[in-house]
């Protein structure tokens, strides 16, 4: 009994691991979705071991539901103020593919723990762009439809819809590209059925194959994204 007495001290007092801590903290925040946030951290860490391609998209495809359930959440907030799940679910799959590098897993929070502060961060910061009139040509490009890729990537065999959509927003945010460049995407994409010539008169060409030429030059501008 003495012996037995002395080793469950002696257990007691043995300090924790960092894993099992966190993995405590976690049990008290999100006890009804630990099995799911633990399986994203394990996605996780097979990109960060490999950091391959393959890796990393069947990280983000696992959280592709999620995103665009809490996009059709904020939604439901701002359906009113002219903002679609789209405007939202863009730049949640930006945080996403972000954090894939960003994400110190020594941190307290796990990835998908700490994806969630990003995207309402990010939630914020659209729907206060609106509220003050700000970024009024980021607000007008965010809801990109798929069809605004399909211009892009004519020569380009991608058929995962999320490839598609983060190839969308790598395209946006590229500093790269002129304002009538931007000018000729944002056309684009508030009218994806129109021609060369409408799209050229549209944005002030004087020929139609002067938008082929545009969109060829920013095909190679692009040309490090659509590899």
């Amino acid at each position: 009994m003495t012996y037995l007495l002395k080793k469950v001290e002696h257990d007691e007092l043995k300090p924790r691991s960092f894993i099992e801590q966190k993995k405590d903290g976690l049990k008290l925040r999100n006890p009804n979705k630990i099995d799911y946030i633990l399986k994203i951290e394990k996605l996780w860490e097979e990109y960060a071991f490999t950091r391959s391609k393959q890796t990393q998209l069947r990280l983000l495809k696992t959280l592709n539901f999620t995103i665009r359930q809490k996009a059709y959440s904020w939604e439901k907030k701002w359906k009113k103020k002219r903002l679609s799940h789209a405007d939202f679910e863009s730049v949640f799959f930006e945080e996403a593919w972000k954090l894939c590098d960003a994400y110190n897993h020594y941190g307290d929070f796990y990835f998908y723990e700490t994806l969630l502060l990003a995207w309402k961060r990010r939630g914020t910061d659209i729907t206060r762009k609106l509220q003050t009139k700000k970024g009024g040509f980021e607000a007008e490009l965010l809801p990109l439809l798929p069809e605004t890729a399909e211009y892009l990537s004519n020569d380009i065999d991608i058929e995962e819809d999320i490839v598609n959509r983060h190839l969308v927003t790598q395209i946006l945010n590229n500093e790269s590209l002129t304002e009538k460049e931007r000018h000729l995407l944002r056309e684009i994409y508030k009218n994806p059925d129109a021609s060369y010539l409408e799209l050229a008169e549209t944005i002030g060409l004087n020929h139609h194959e002067q938008v082929r030429r545009m969109l060829r030059q920013i095909k190679k501008k692009l040309s490090y994204i659509l590899l």
